[in-house]
């Protein structure tokens, strides 16, 4: 979340889109969308099904996260409050962690940004597993930092989308970060959503596409945060006329459903006979490698079909103990095209989507 942590690369690109405050936004074109989560923030009380508090009463960079700065104002929105907390500065952050992650598909926050200086406000994804395999973030998981606004006090329509992988451990962590200029980002609301697949990242600003990439594309399940920060990077707190709030009318999760047959792998994680099953890289040219997570001993059935549902071949079919996985299907004389993985375990079964390309 902080810049200028052992940056691998750092892209400056001068974006201007035109001023519409307030601006509706819906799911990318050409593809067949299916709301499959979303909280729009009704009621008075934040939905602990969705949504829990994140390290409430814990330092964080500058400031303090306090549960009671995350709430409904009772109108649709939540509000994320930074304030003065005697001679220290409070802000509030909540995450889905524990109650939902997924893989794939097209998120999406309406939100009106903070008006101060020293703090910023949010919205992204998070790996449970960041940085457990150096090198591979494909499997580890990557932090997708969807939107952050550290840059009010300098220039009030400048804001960034960044990844981060490999941990944050000096020696290890990567990442890249894509500036966007925005006029009007500071005034009414905004969207931000975030488009992921298999193989490549887009970022859109009020539905338009601000940034493609297939940098650290990660193949696993991740989970969403929604929060503020404070420290210098956004300017002196000190100088905030506080309160101040980020302010989020929605949150919402799409899933393509012209992407067939791969089963939607939402879930709650640990549910009990959820697993993990992806692969990479996909598409592929001669060889993929599957990669599966097994929460409890049990059988464990892994093969390859062609789209006629024949079997080609049988890469796993024996009892595992609870653990993470890989198997390499190498696709050898076989023709280019699409072709199916089925994973059976815990009574569950998974279907990924290959594509073969000579």
């Amino acid at each position: 979340m902080k810049k200028n942590v052992s940056p691998l690369l750092v892209i400056l690109v001068w974006c201007f889109v035109g001023y519409s405050p307030d601006a509706p936004a819906q799911p990318p074109a050409g593809k067949s969308w299916q709301l499959i989560w979303s909280d729009e923030f009704e009621g008075s009380r934040l939905d602990s099904t969705r949504w829990s508090h994140y390290r409430p009463g814990t330092q964080r960079f500058g400031g303090w996260w306090l549960a009671e700065n995350s709430f409904l104002d009772g109108m649709g929105h939540l509000i994320i409050r930074t304030k003065q907390w005697g001679d220290k500065f409070s802000a509030g952050a909540i995450h889905t962690d524990g109650t939902f992650e997924t893989r794939y598909g097209y998120f999406e926050c309406r939100a009106r940004l903070t008006k101060q200086q020293g703090h910023w406000p949010a919205f992204w994804l998070q790996s449970p597993t960041i940085g457990k395999y150096i090198g591979d973030p494909a499997r580890s998981g990557v932090e997708i930092d969807i939107m952050e606004y550290p840059f009010r006090y300098e220039n009030p329509y400048h804001m960034q989308h960044a990844l981060h992988w490999d941990g944050y451990k000096k020696e290890h962590h990567k990442t890249i970060k894509y500036d966007v200029y925005k006029m009007g980002l500071e005034n009414g609301f905004h969207t931000f959503g975030f488009e992921w697949n298999s193989t490549e990242y887009i970022f859109y600003v009020d539905g338009k596409p601000t940034w493609r990439t297939r940098t650290a594309v990660s193949q696993r399940s991740e989970f969403i945060r929604l929060c503020n920060e404070i420290d210098t990077w956004a300017g002196d707190i000190k100088l905030a006329q506080l309160p101040d709030s980020f302010i989020v009318d929605y949150v919402r999760v799409y899933k393509d459903t012209t992407t067939v047959g791969i089963n939607d792998e939402s879930k709650a994680p640990g549910a009990p006979g959820s697993f993990d099953f992806w692969c990479y890289p996909n598409p592929f040219h001669s060889q993929t490698r599957l990669y599966y997570s097994i929460a409890k001993e049990t059988k464990v059935n892994l093969a390859v079909y062609d789209v006629l549902g024949r079997t080609i071949e049988e890469l796993i079919d024996e009892h595992l103990a609870p653990g993470d996985y890989s198997a390499t299907f190498n696709a050898g004389s076989y023709p280019s095209g699409i072709y199916f993985t089925r994973l059976v375990a815990e009574g569950d079964v998974l279907v990924n989507k290959m594509l073969l390309v000579r």
